[in-house]
């Protein structure tokens, strides 16, 4: 060919070259912006538009720049297989530069083929033994293969060559937990490493851990958060932040990285096993009871997940299977103290003591110094009657584990039942210094406090109890009744309405509950609890005396009357149902024989407002407004609450035939004091005859109207026309005087 030709044919390849080179570069161009803004996806297609388009004249390092920035944006897509065909491509460009085997052999690693990364990792080192990075990813393959010398070895090395190679600090603070033992060196390793580069995200991960071994749970938290904010997907964080939130009662938000965890990864035994655990913390038993069942079935040589298991089933109060489960975990660690004492919780709960006290005998014999066995067997020898065998066990609990406060609650509880409460009340007093936020220890005290007659110190109590624990039944009706013995009905009432939610099925709140009914003059509704209560527990003396007073509401007084002899049949002690006939039997007439009860009442009940109402008005029906007035008097110290005997002090006050008993004034501050407490339209007719007592017309006249505007309304129409009498009195200027007692 003549040289002409030939240069006309180079002339038209460059005139073809040119146009191609500068498309190649475009799509580079593309392809870094993409790249930058995250759109991976798209990086990868303008790319390989431009290295299907590149001549093989084109410099290359621009074709390597091509394969390196795709190899990233694939491994970003998560598609390392076709990540490591970009870098062995880079690879046959340049076989002697370090940098691409260092990048295969880390994507290597990422897809678990260490035996490969490690082959590129040493290549690697031999072309530039000072490769930090090399070493450092052949140091973390090693760490995988458990081959703990040889990544020591190497990650020692790396940092030798580069002392602020955060992955090197952050690799070796791993193998100092998992190797070494050694959390403070992992701890200052991962610490430093957060210091170069906060935004590292294992880093904080491991400094987190570091903080959990060396410090406390507490201090860790902040850590995992930050490592989490940085990678949502980093399962270790999230475990370990699940198990901090679980310490610290955050039940949910520990619940919600289990599920993450779930989510995003694979499941495993492990994290079923996890979730499982706070499912049962948070009472969702039968999701927990799935969770677990899981566990056992992806690793059933994993004596944890069986008694994790164990624990949820008896939870469910499955007492049989849970020994069942707690058998297996047994049989694959014959001397876990730990789940033999949990299967001999599961037999007392059987009441198989027998089978309880070999398994606790066993657990005292492998660990002689740990109080929790002595403390479960001393449950079984009161169980069985030995009292004696169960407060030496007791002693021994507390002399082993003498920051222990359950020893000290169930010895407090024992006590309690021996009517022995100085001794019950310093037990629980201690079991409360040691844990102040033990619910059951305050109920039990707040009951003592309560049958002592200190009801402030047991309400104290009792609310504590609700607070630790909102779902205390027992501690809601107990406050309820103070609240009733206080005369805060609503109150009681709203407190029974607790108890009755968390234990729908014991009898007895319903019958507590239609206490407050009575008292609020609704019997019907009293009537409907009342037949709740039959159905759930066998007929007692409260369900009998309620009875008896809804029906004495309704006027049924030949039903009341037998209801509540019944009631006294039954429970002859009971001051409430003799109180009750007192008030049946003066509805009807019998004012000798309501006297007697009221009188029985006060004999087992010293100090009960009611009944010695009931005597001062009777006193004021016969006429004997001196007495009448004593008793009301006595009431309103005794219970300053009680607006009813306020009204009636007030009456006696400004209404008594006998001028020495009058006092205007008094009688007004005392009537006053009784519509603060219940605005009934009664009350302003007393407010309005104790103004005119003290020759205030004018408020006599304008309370009176209330009284009477009230009544017309509402009703009755007896007390209309009597309210109308006294306006009509009060406008004539002239105060009521009664002549006699009252009907």
């Amino acid at each position: 060919m003549r040289l002409s030709s030939f240069l006309a044919i180079c002339l038209l390849a460059l005139a073809f070259t040119q146009p191609a080179i500068a498309g190649y570069k475009d799509n580079l161009r593309a392809g870094i912006a993409a790249n930058e803004r995250g759109d991976h996806a798209a990086a990868v297609d303008y790319l390989t538009r431009g290295l299907r388009r590149a001549p093989s004249s084109i410099d290359p390092h621009l074709r390597s720049a091509a394969y390196t920035l795709r190899a990233e944006s694939y491994r970003k897509l998560g598609r390392y297989d076709l990540a490591i065909q970009d870098n062995s491509t880079l690879i046959a460009l340049y076989p002697d530069q370090p940098r691409y085997r260092v990048r295969r052999g880390l994507l290597q690693e990422i897809s678990g083929d260490c035996a490969s990364a490690i082959k590129d990792f040493t290549e690697a080192i031999r072309l530039q033994p000072e490769e930090a990075d090399a070493l450092t990813g052949r140091g973390r393959c090693y760490e995988l293969q458990k081959n703990n010398d040889l990544a020591f070895a190497d990650v020692n090395r790396a940092l030798a060559i580069n002392p602020d190679l955060v992955p090197a600090l952050v690799l070796r603070a791993e193998l100092y937990f998992e190797a070494n033992n050694d959390p403070e060196a992992a701890k200052a390793d991962a610490a430093r490493a957060v210091s170069l580069d906060p935004n590292y995200a294992s880093a904080n991960t491991w400094l987190g851990i570091g903080h959990v071994f060396v410090d406390s749970w507490e201090s860790a938290l902040p850590f995992f958060n930050a490592a989490l904010r940085l990678n949502p997907r980093d399962s270790l964080a999230l475990n370990y932040r699940a198990e901090i939130l679980k310490r610290q009662g955050d039940l949910e938000g520990s619940l919600a990285d289990r599920n993450t965890v779930l989510e995003i990864y694979s499941p495993t035994a492990f994290a079923y096993s996890e979730r499982g655990a706070v499912l049962t913390s948070l009472g969702r038993l039968g999701e927990a009871i799935a969770d677990l069942t899981r566990a056992t079935e992806m690793a059933p040589d994993d004596a944890e997940h069986w008694a994790r298991l164990g624990l949820a089933r008896e939870r469910q109060r499955q007492f049989e299977p849970s020994i069942e489960a707690y058998s297996e975990a047994i049989r694959l660690q014959p001397d876990n103290e730990a789940y033999l004492i949990r299967r001999a919780v599961a037999y007392h709960d059987l009441g198989r003591y027998a089978d309880s006290n070999h398994d606790l005998n066993k657990a005292i014999s492998l660990t002689p110094d740990y109080w929790l066995p002595y403390h479960e067997r001393a449950l079984n020898q009161m169980a069985l009657g030995n009292s004696e065998e169960a407060f030496a066990d007791l002693a021994r609990a507390m002399e082993r584990g003498p920051q222990q406060h359950l020893p000290l609650y169930v010895r407090g509880t024992f006590h309690y039942r021996q009517d022995n409460v100085p001794r019950a009340i310093a037990d629980f007093n201690r079991a409360l210094e040691l844990n102040p936020r033990f619910a059951p220890a305050h109920f039990e005290r707040g009951k003592i406090y309560d049958e002592g007659g200190m009801t402030d110190l047991a309400y104290l109590d009792y609310s504590e109890a609700i607070e630790l624990n909102p779902r205390h039944a027992h501690a809601y009706s107990n406050r309820g009744f103070i609240y009733f013995g206080g005369g805060s009905i609503d109150r009681a009432q709203a407190d029974f309405d607790k108890a009755i939610e968390n234990a729908p099925n014991v009898g007895e709140f319903y019958a507590y509950r239609a206490l407050t009914y009575n008292e609020l003059g609704e019997p019907d509704r009293a009537l409907t609890d009342l037949d709740r209560a039959l159905e759930l527990t066998e007929s007692w003396h409260t369900e009998k005396t309620e009875r008896a007073f809804a029906y004495f509401l309704k006027g049924e007084h030949d039903q009341a009357l037998a209801q509540i002899d019944h009631a006294l049949e039954v429970a002859p002690n009971y001051p409430r149902a003799h109180r009750i006939r007192g008030n049946i039997r003066f509805a009807m007439g019998m004012q000798d024989e309501a006297r007697q009860d009221f009188n029985n009442t006060l004999a087992l009940k010293p100090d009960d407002p009611e009944a010695l109402f009931g005597l001062a008005y009777l006193a004021l029906v016969a006429g004997d407004w001196a007495a009448a007035a004593t008793g009301f008097e006595e009431i309103t110290v005794l219970a300053p609450w009680h607006h009813r005997s306020l009204n009636n002090l007030a009456y006696v006050l400004c209404c008594a035939p006998d001028p020495a008993l009058r006092d205007g004034t008094r009688a007004v501050e005392i009537a006053q004091r009784a519509i603060a407490l219940f605005g009934d339209a009664v009350y302003y007719d007393t407010l309005a005859a104790a103004y005119a007592e003290t020759g205030d017309f004018g408020k006599a006249i304008e309370n009176a109207k209330i009284a009477v505007d009230t009544f017309r309304r509402f009703g009755p129409e007896d007390l209309l026309k009597e309210a109308e009498t006294h306006l009509r009195l009060f406008e004539a200027g002239q105060p009521y005087h009664a002549s006699a007692g009252v009907e």
